[in-house]
């Protein structure tokens, strides 16, 4: 049953990627999201080499946290993102407002990932939440060099 998971993982895989590189440039915003979150899953899946009952419990648990990460990336953004910002233009209460919130919202971004950190561990072994940040880390690696493989021969010209 397990090798059974992992070949249907490995095939969504190849199938999610399969999708991405051969996606046309026009598609919407939300179809590439949805790709990635895909792929982001069938990664994940396969190198936790999870069970049947640790996927169960596990998947709905990350897809929540998942989805409140996001909208707290959402408000960190929309919060007077830095970039564009001309600092030299505000007043210095104006400048420890905005530092302020800066480090209100990476707080509240770990603040999360603690208490879905102690979800995990009564879901999954200590080595599979390990695996599982580690798993993260290099899908967002894997996604970062399919975006600059993508945007290579654009540079080029």
């Amino acid at each position: 049953m397990k090798k059974q998971i992992k070949i249907l993982t490995s095939i969504a895989l190849v199938a999610v990627s399969v999708l991405i590189a051969s996606a046309q440039p026009g598609r919407n915003y939300q179809q590439r999201k949805e790709q990635i979150k895909a792929q982001k899953v069938a990664f994940i899946t396969n190198k936790l080499d999870l069970t049947v009952e640790e996927a169960e419990r596990f998947w709905p648990v990350y897809n929540e946290f998942d989805n409140k990460k996001e909208e707290l990336q959402k408000a960190f953004i929309q919060n007077r993102w830095l970039e564009g910002l001309n600092v030299e233009s505000l007043t210095d209460e104006e400048a420890i407002q905005i530092a302020d919130e800066q480090i209100i919202m990476a707080q509240k971004q770990l603040d999360l990932r603690k208490k879905y950190y102690i979800m995990y561990k009564s879901i999954l072994p200590p080595k599979k939440v390990l695996l599982l940040f580690k798993a993260e880390k290099e899908f967002q690696r894997h996604l970062l060099e399919k975006i600059r493989a993508q945007e290579k021969p654009k540079r080029d010209f």
